[in-house]
C-alpha cells in the first residue's frame, strides 16, 4: 500500500507542474523521471574511480555480447549468471510464443544432451504458430485498433474492418515482410475500412467525426507515426508549443513550436476521408480514405461548430517539410512522401531495433522506447550539465540498425539476433547486496517482470492442459489462446472476458494494458472459479478434463504426479524442502490434495513473473 500511495504522489506532483498538457500523461512524466534517475546512475557508474576491476563474462555469441560484455568488463559490472536450461525454456516460451511450454515440451528440452539445444529451440518456435500469434499480438497492441473505438463520434470500427486488420497483421508477421514496406502500407492506406485492411490504424485515429476539424485527424496520423516507428510522441507539441512545458522532459522537443509540428502534419493535409453507411439506422458506419493530387497545406481554418479538442490554430499555414532531414515532397503523393521519408531517417531503424529490444529485455538501449529525446543520444553531442545521455549502448544499437536495414527489415532476424544472445540468456538471480541501480542500464541480469494478463491467461491453459473455447465474432471456429484475440473484450466468452480485465488487460482505449500487480488482480486469480475449474484433477460435464486428472487416473505415484505438476506449471522439478512439505500436507481425499497443490503453483512468483 506504501508502494502505491508513493506512485499516486509522483504522479500528482506530475500533474500539479503541468496541468495543461493532457497529451503527456502524468503516468508516463513519472516513467520519464524514472529513466531519467537510471540514466544518471549508469553514467555515475561508468564514470565512477577505481570500480573498473576484472569481472569474469559469459562468452560472447555474436555482436550483441560483444558489446554488452565489453562495457560490463570496462566498467568493472559483473554480470548475472548464464540461466538454467529450466530457465531458458520456461523464457524463451514466454517471449515467442506468449505461454509458457507444455509438460512434454518441458520434458523433451531438458532431456536434449546436444550442444546447441537452445539455439534449435529458438529455430523451432520462430517457425510455429505460436510466434505469429505472439508477435501479431504485440503490433495489435501497439496499434491499438479496437472494435467500437470511435463509437462516441459516431465512427465505429466495424467486425470487417477488424477482422480484416486481424488477417493483415498476421499475414505481416507469418510471412516476415519487410518491417519499412509495413509501415509505408499504414501511412498511406486508402480505401474502404471494411475491405482495405492497412486502413485501420487511421480509421483508429477519426474520433468525434461530426465534431472534430479535419485537421485534428492529421494532428492523430502525425503523432501514430512518430510514436510507433520514430520512437517519440509529438501530441504534445499539437496542442502548444514546447516551451514553457517540455523543459524536464524532452530537450529535443522543448524549443519545438506548433508551426513546426504543422509542417509535418501537413504531409496529410491531402487525405481525404468520406463516411458513410449501409444500415438505415446509421449506427454502423464507416470510412473512405483517398488522397487528393493538388491542393492541400495546413491552415487553421475549422469550422466554429466543430473546432475539435485542440486550441485555436492561430497563424497556421504550413507546407509539407520533413524537418528531421528538411526533405519536402517529391511527388504529388503527400502520405506517400512522408512514408518515404520516415522509412529512409536513421532514426526508422534505429526506433524499431529499440522496440524489439525493450520486448525482451524490459526496457529499451533508447528507454522509454516510445519516448527518445534526440537530443541526448549522441555521445559527441551530448547534452548540458545534469541531463545524462538516454543512450547506454550507442555503437550497439547503430550496429543492430544497421544489420536490421541489411537484412531487408526483417523482424524475425532481429528476434533471432537477440535471444541467441547470451546477453538476453543471463538470469535474474543476482545477489541483492551487491547490486546497483545502474546496473539495469548494463542489462547486467534479466529484469523479472509480471506476466501479462494474456500470458497469464495463455500460461493457465498450458500449465493445466484444458482449453477454453474462444469465439469472436465473425471469424470462424473459435479460438484457445487470449493472444490470438483481435483486441480486448473481443471474446464472446463472459468470464475470460472478466479474468482478463482483473489481470490488466486494457481495453485500449481509457484504460491501458498493465502488467503491475494489483490486489483486484490478485484476489481474482485466486477465487476465479475459471482458474479452479481448471486445476482439478477430476472431470465432469462443467469442468474440463485437466492434464492433472489424466495422470491421477493413470496410476502415477504421488511423487510423480507432483514432479510433473511443477515441470507443467513451473518448467522446473520441486527442490527437497517442496517435495517434502506437499507430502506432509497429504490428505485422505487425494483428488482434493493434488488439486491444492497445482492450484497452489499457480499463485507462486515464480508462475506469475517471467524470470
Amino acid at each position: 500500500m506504501l508502494l502505491w500511495v508513493a506512485g499516486y504522489a509522483a504522479i500528482s506532483r506530475a500533474q500539479s507542474q503541468d496541468p495543461g498538457c493532457p497529451a503527456y500523461p502524468a503516468a508516463a512524466r513519472v516513467n520519464l523521471a524514472r529513466t531519467i534517475r537510471l540514466d544518471q546512475a549508469y553514467l555515475a557508474q561508468h564514470r565512477a574511480p577505481g570500480r573498473h576491476t576484472a569481472v569474469a563474462v559469459p562468452p560472447s555469441k555474436n555482436v550483441i555480447d560483444d558489446w554488452i560484455f565489453k562495457k560490463m568488463s570496462d566498467d568493472g559490472v559483473q554480470p548475472a549468471p548464464l540461466t538454467t536450461d529450466n530457465e531458458f525454456v520456461r523464457r524463451i516460451y514466454l517471449d515467442l510464443t506468449g505461454r509458457v511450454p507444455t509438460f512434454e515440451q518441458v520434458n523433451a528440452f531438458l532431456a536434449d544432451t546436444s550442444a546447441g539445444k537452445r539455439d534449435k529451440l529458438i529455430d523451432t518456435l520462430l517457425a510455429s504458430p505460436g510466434y505469429v500469434d505472439q508477435f501479431s499480438f504485440w503490433f495489435r497492441k501497439r496499434l491499438q485498433v479496437v472494435r467500437g473505438a470511435n463509437s462516441g463520434g459516431s465512427v465505429t470500427i466495424g467486425i470487417p474492418e477488424r477482422n480484416h486488420f486481424y488477417s493483415f497483421i498476421q499475414q505481416f508477421v507469418q510471412q516476415d515482410r519487410p518491417y519499412d514496406a509495413f509501415a509505408r502500407d499504414l501511412v498511406t492506406a486508402a480505401g474502404d475500412t471494411d475491405t482495405a485492411p492497412a486502413t485501420a490504424p487511421l480509421s483508429r485515429q477519426v474520433t468525434d467525426y461530426y465534431q472534430t476539424a479535419q485537421q485534428d485527424f492529421w494532428d492523430n496520423f502525425t503523432d501514430l507515426f512518430t510514436t510507433q516507428f520514430l520512437g517519440f510522441h509529438s501530441s504534445c507539441v499539437s496542442c502548444h508549443n514546447g516551451r514553457g512545458h517540455l523543459e524536464k522532459i524532452s530537450l529535443y522537443l522543448a524549443p519545438v513550436n506548433r508551426a513546426q509540428f504543422w509542417q509535418l502534419s501537413a504531409f496529410f493535409s491531402r487525405t481525404r476521408i468520406q463516411i458513410v453507411t449501409d444500415d438505415q439506422s446509421a449506427y454502423r458506419r464507416r470510412l473512405i480514405f483517398s488522397d487528393a493530387t493538388s491542393g492541400g497545406g495546413y491552415n487553421g481554418i475549422v469550422n466554429p461548430a466543430a473546432p475539435g479538442p485542440r486550441p485555436p490554430r492561430t497563424g497556421a499555414n504550413a507546407q509539407p517539410l520533413y524537418w528531421f532531414t528538411g526533405e519536402t515532397p517529391q511527388s504529388d503523393f503527400w502520405r506517400g512522401e512522408w512514408g518515404r521519408a520516415m522509412t529512409a531517417d536513421p532514426q526508422f531503424a534505429l526506433a524499431g531495433v529499440n522496440y524489439v529490444w525493450a520486448y525482451f529485455f524490459g526496457s529499451g538501449i533508447v528507454d522509454p522506447p516510445d519516448g527518445w529525446d534526440l537530443a541526448r543520444v549522441d555521445p559527441a553531442n551530448p547534452p548540458p550539465a545534469g541531463w545524462p545521455l538516454q543512450i547506454s549502448h550507442p555503437e550497439l544499437l547503430h550496429q543492430l540498425a544497421t544489420l536490421f536495414k541489411n537484412s531487408g527489415y526483417s523482424v524475425k532476424s532481429m528476434v533471432r539476433l537477440i535471444v541467441s544472445s547470451n546477453a538476453y540468456q543471463l538470469s535474474s538471480r543476482y545477489p541483492a547486496a551487491n547490486w546497483q541501480p545502474g546496473y539495469e542500464r548494463y542489462f547486467a541480469r534479466h529484469e523479472a517482470q509480471r506476466l501479462t494478463a494474456e500470458q497469464m491467461f495463455d500460461s493457465l491453459t498450458t500449465a493445466t492442459g484444458t482449453e477454453p473455447v474462444l469465439e469472436v465474432d465473425g471469424m470462424p471456429g473459435h479460438f484457445q489462446y487470449a493472444n490470438q484475440l483481435p483486441h480486448p473484450h473481443s471474446t464472446l466468452d463472459y468470464q475470460t472476458d472478466s479474468l482478463l480485465t482483473s489481470l490488466g488487460q486494457g481495453d485500449w482505449i481509457n484504460q491501458l494494458p498493465s502488467n503491475q500487480p494489483s490486489l483486484y488482480g490478485v484476489l481474482d486469480f485466486f477465487n476465479s472459479g475459471s482458474v479452479a475449474l481448471r486445476t482439478q484433477a477430476w472431470s465432469n460435464a462443467y469442468s474440463p478434463q485437466s492434464r492433472l486428472a489424466i495422470w491421477v487416473g493413470s496410476g502415477l505415484s504421488d511423487a510423480a504426479v507432483i514432479n510433473n505438476i511443477f515441470l507443467a506449471t513451473l518448467a522446473r522439478m520441486p527442490s527437497s524442502s517442496e517435495m517434502s512439505s506437499i507430502l506432509a500436507a497429504r490428505q485422505s481425499n487425494r483428488l482434493l490434495w493434488l488439486t491444492s497443490v497445482q492450484w497452489a503453483l499457480l499463485q507462486k512468483s515464480d508462475f506469475v513473473f517471467n524470470y
